[in-house]
């Protein structure tokens, strides 16, 4: 009887198990019933890589019920390979205009996001003023304003003399720049476009420490108390 007891402990112990990993697993596969691309249009520059998302309804659905696909003109974006999620990259590839579509699969259940894709320009602009005055021993940076087509590394930006400014940041070829002031003088800092070939210049102007002046009349009175 005792032996019974135990067996039948047992196997309402593995019953309820089997019940638990069924329920987890149910969850895991509740198919949605409404879905919604959160960015209904969507405005890149070609050669840019974006992301579309969309939202389900239940918001706990799995979305390997999901698929992307474009249904409107081909050839102007690119999907990535994994098409089964909420999410998907894609890849500007040339100007134009095109859709995409998130659908349920086996439903008619879909939302579509119209895509317009810009030929890329790689036009920049100073930001802020073009001759800057900065105390000696003072960090400060430098930015300029880069359109879409532009990438970081399109950008490089270079000191005239490096031992009245230096850089204060390894990474030198970016939309803005980390600087140091390490003594009085003036240089210029420029920013190069690799795309179109030109340069944008910051005039830097670098003065004294105002508290090392301050500290040089402190001396200065000092000595006058002495010779009285």
């Amino acid at each position: 009887m005792k032996k019974l007891k135990i067996i039948l402990i047992a196997f309402l112990v593995a019953l309820l198990g089997i019940s638990s990993i069924s329920l987890v697993h149910a969850d895991d596969d509740i198919r949605p019933v409404g879905v919604k691309i959160t960015t209904p249009k969507k405005t890149v520059f070609a050669g840019t890589v974006f992301e579309l998302k969309a939202r389900m309804t239940p918001a706990k659905a799995d979305d390997d019920f999901l698929y992307w696909s474009v249904v409107g003109t081909k050839g102007i974006v690119q999907l990535e390979k994994d098409r089964d999620d909420d999410d998907i990259k894609i890849k500007a590839l040339r100007a134009g205009t095109t859709k995409i579509r998130c659908q349920i699969k086996g439903t008619k259940k879909y939302s579509v996001a119209t895509v317009t894709v810009k030929k890329p320009t790689y036009a920049f602009s100073r930001v802020g003023k073009a001759t800057r005055t900065i105390e000696a021993g003072n960090d400060f940076e430098l930015k300029v304003k880069r359109s879409g087509g532009l990438k970081d590394n399109d950008l490089k930006w270079s000191i005239k003399n490096r031992n009245i400014v230096q850089f204060d940041d390894d990474d030198i070829t970016d939309d803005e720049i980390e600087l140091e002031a390490r003594r009085p003088g003036t240089t210029t800092v420029t920013c190069y476009n690799k795309k179109t070939k030109k340069s944008i210049t910051f005039t830097i102007r670098v003065i004294r420490d105002r508290d090392d002046d301050n500290d040089d009349d402190d001396d200065d009175d000092n000595d006058d108390d002495d010779n009285d």
